[in-house]
């Protein structure tokens, strides 16, 4: 992949690589590296690889930047949390020359969508010789989901580009949790609020359990049900939102039919009240489940509410929740004060 097309000097340091790579998500990397001559290869607007050398390179040319992703599955028993990276890299880097930003940068993420890239200090705009690092990843990387590792090469003022070069590559998975069957709603974060109206990005991680293999991701709302699915890792989606609260929550299936269930934290705080107020700090409040059948459908014993305060909108919405004209639930609880399904003043309240 390439960013941006105006060319050389387009990047001008670190932080504006950095921001250009969050834009991207994996899904617009489509072209794979097509093999080239020479040693080093002349400059090209996307990676390449050196069929004489045997290594990928990247030396960009009419554009920004070059972007190199690799994609790469756990086939181990374990659900990752520590992996370890190694590689040689090697440049023909000159003692002079204008390269605003020399050597790559190098990112990780665990769902390929723009904005959850991670840089990797260790790897980026390093010297040449054996690479390495031990990386406790931002989540835990799920047996049979992807892994994705990016490297960004800014396209300098000097020309020809610097050509950097990727060897000997290798990752390894050195500590996890073993596999039990699971489905954790991952974006997005819990209490997050977006400016209204929204198209919000949905992902979670699943695991089958040690004989069962994943057959398909949903993601929910607790009022309005269903909003998106996925059948294949890394399982995302996404939904448009209104002004208002919002409780998430993801279900999964394994091939053995057991339903895996999402259910400790329901992600919440979006767009409340109308106009995309965020809810601040406050008293924990809980809404306990009343309606039998809804529960016995998603395996709930209690659910969250999003949003309880003496604001318009919320006041309908809360006694609403509380039970007046819906079968689903019975009783709000403060935790500073008593059961019912008065009032609370203030702003928004999460949990």
């Amino acid at each position: 992949g390439t960013t941006g097309m105006t060319g050389a000097g387009e990047v001008t340091n670190a932080a504006a690589l950095d921001a250009a790579v969050l834009t991207n998500r994996a899904g617009l990397f489509t072209s794979q590296c097509t093999s080239a001559s020479g040693a080093p290869p002349n400059s090209a607007s996307l990676a390449v690889w050196a069929n004489a050398g045997y290594y990928l390179q990247t030396r960009p040319t009419q554009n920004a930047g070059t972007l190199l992703l690799a994609t790469f599955t756990n086939k181990t028993t374990l659900n990752a949390t520590r992996i370890h990276i190694n590689y040689e890299f090697t440049t023909n880097r000159a003692t002079i020359g204008t390269e605003e930003v020399r050597g790559h940068r190098v990112y990780y993420s665990l769902t390929g969508l723009a904005n959850s890239w991670t840089n990797l200090a260790a790897l980026s705009q390093a010297p040449a010789g054996v690479l390495s690092v031990d990386l406790d990843l931002n989540g835990m990387w799920m047996i049979d989901a992807p892994f994705y590792l990016l490297w960004a090469d800014d396209n300098g003022t000097a020309s020809p580009d610097d050509a950097l070069d990727i060897d000997n590559f290798a990752l390894q998975v050195v500590d996890g949790v073993a596999q039990s069957a699971s489905c954790t709603l991952s974006t997005p974060g819990n209490g997050q609020a977006f400016s209204a109206p929204a198209t919000v990005a949905l992902a979670a991680f699943a695991s089958p359990g040690p004989e069962g293999s994943i057959t398909g991701v949903g993601f929910y709302e607790r009022d309005s049900g269903w909003l998106a699915s996925d059948t294949n890792a890394p399982y995302t989606g996404s939904v448009s939102l209104l002004p208002g609260t919002y409780s998430l929550y993801a279900v999964a299936t394994n091939s053995l039919g057991a339903i895996l269930f999402f259910r400790h934290q329901y992600h919440h705080g979006f767009q409340c009240p109308a106009g995309g107020r965020a809810h601040g700090a406050g008293r924990r409040t809980e809404l306990f489940g009343g309606g039998a059948g809804f529960r016995r459908r998603h395996g709930l014993r209690r659910t969250v509410p999003l949003c309880v305060c003496g604001l318009l909108p919320c006041r309908e919405r809360q006694r609403r929740l509380a039970g007046a004209r819906s079968g689903r639930f019975s009783r709000v609880f403060g935790i500073a004060g008593g059961a019912g399904g008065r009032e609370l003043p203030g702003v928004c309240r999460g949990v």
